[in-house]
């Protein structure tokens, strides 16, 4: 019944790709921010600035249902994602005003920050994938950096992982981590980062335009100074391990 439904889902979304198609997909943002002040010092004392990859209907005329329920449920899942990071920023600000309160307007060293940037988008007639890097600033020793990728089947109307585009996920993961030890060989990570770099928990997949973008935590890899570990792997070098899904998927 599930393969049904995503059949039908992709021929109605193949029966707008003709050239008489009066509608397009198109990548977009939305942006948020405000900052918090204290009102008896006018001191800053947290902000925010979001900017968080939508999905855009471009048509000349009322775009067609199944289209504007694919776009829908991107923006959806979107909406959620700023949700959770206003929660996050409410509670961070909390905290910086109790410690504000604290220490007084004369030791109050900087005001806490949550960013958040589309940083690259890809959006083809059947694949919409973003990447966005940001920081959490709690006025710590140290920033907290962080990446978050999202990729999105236009077709089927669902989001996609990495594995998703597998013949066998541990063959292709093995394989991306292969590629990434080769081009850092001589990085100054931790001892046995190698290894490491075989998980991609937690780590951001972008499907960009040149192949996998592989963004690792902060401090999986290396020291806080090592910032974001990135790696771009050509899908060609991986092709072996995608599935026939996963080659149509990425194609421009």
């Amino acid at each position: 019944m599930r393969r049904l439904a995503a059949l039908i889902c992709l021929c109605l979304l193949l029966a707008g790709c003709g050239a008489d198609r009066s509608w397009r997909f198109a990548a977009g943002t939305r942006y948020l921010s405000d900052d918090f002040i204290a009102g008896d010092s006018g001191k800053l004392i947290a902000w925010y600035e979001l900017e968080l990859p939508r999905l855009d209907l471009v048509s000349d005329r009322e775009p067609p249902a199944a289209q504007a329920a694919v776009r829908d449920a991107f923006n959806a899942e979107m909406d959620a994602v700023c949700e959770r990071l206003l929660a996050e920023y409410a509670a961070m600000r909390s905290d910086a005003v109790y410690g504000y309160a604290a220490s007084g307007e004369e030791d109050w060293n900087r005001p806490v920050l949550l960013e958040l940037s589309v940083t690259d988008s890809r959006c083809t007639a059947r694949l919409y994938s973003a990447l966005a890097t940001g920081s959490a600033d709690y006025s710590g020793a140290h920033v907290l950096r962080f990446a978050r990728a999202w990729s999105y089947d236009l077709a089927q109307g669902r989001f996609v992982q990495w594995y998703d585009l597998a013949k066998d996920a541990d063959a292709l993961r093995l394989a991306l981590a292969e590629a990434v030890v080769a081009q850092a060989e001589d990085a100054p990570y931790y001892d046995g980062w190698e290894q490491t770099a075989q998980s991609l928990d937690g780590c951001a997949v972008y499907l960009g335009t040149e192949g996998f973008t592989l963004v690792y935590p902060q401090d999986t890899l290396g020291g806080h100074a090592a910032g974001l570990p990135t790696f771009t792997v050509p899908y060609g070098a991986v092709e072996k391990q995608l599935s026939a899904y996963g080659r149509a998927l990425v194609a421009e």
